[in-house]
């Protein structure tokens, strides 16, 4: 996001993280004692790591009915909006399974606008 000026996200395959709880995020490295908020770059930096997680509670089953972002599960609003702020890139689809019609295309600013 930050090297190509990515503007915005496409998350898919969200549904098959229905019915894992919870759901853990890697937010950043801890090396050598430091935090490290970047993906390493050196494999052997990154073989030293251990990830620090954020930990959101998961959701369960996406009805295949959904269109909107807002008719999904609070929780993976939540998990949605976590990935916005950690990317500091708006999502602009969020995909639900295989059929071009299970894509929400969110047009807002902002999902919370």
């Amino acid at each position: 996001v930050a090297i190509n000026g990515i503007e915005q996200l496409a998350l898919t395959k969200l549904d098959v993280l229905a019915g894992i709880h919870p759901l853990k995020v890697c937010t950043s490295y801890r090396h050598g004692g430091k935090k490290i908020l970047h993906f390493p770059n050196s494999r052997r930096v990154l073989e030293e790591c251990r990830p620090n997680y954020e930990t959101l509670s998961g959701f369960g089953e996406i009805p295949n009915t959904v269109r909107r972002f807002r008719d999904l599960p609070k929780e993976a609003q939540k998990y949605i909006q976590c990935l916005e702020d950690l990317s500091r890139a708006k999502m602009g689809f969020v995909s639900l399974g295989r059929s071009r019609d299970e894509t929400i295309r969110i047009e807002k600013k902002s999902l919370w606008a």
